[in-house]
């Protein structure tokens, strides 16, 4: 994967984590929206991650 792609996977990560954060109810947000959300913070996370590595190493 080059950094193109990473930055490219980050940013729908971003924009979906956006987007569900925007549409989970304030009072009782169901608990399959939370995972979803959490899964999405941590995948993105770990992209940071990377493309923090890729960038370490040129």
């Amino acid at each position: 994967m080059n950094k193109e792609e990473l930055v490219k996977e980050i940013k729908q990560l971003e924009d979906k984590v956006d987007q569900l954060r925007k549409s989970v109810p304030i009072h009782s947000p169901k608990v399959s929206m939370m995972q979803e959300l959490e899964e999405l913070e941590e995948k993105l996370e770990a992209k940071k991650k990377l493309l923090g590595q890729i960038e370490i190493k040129k």
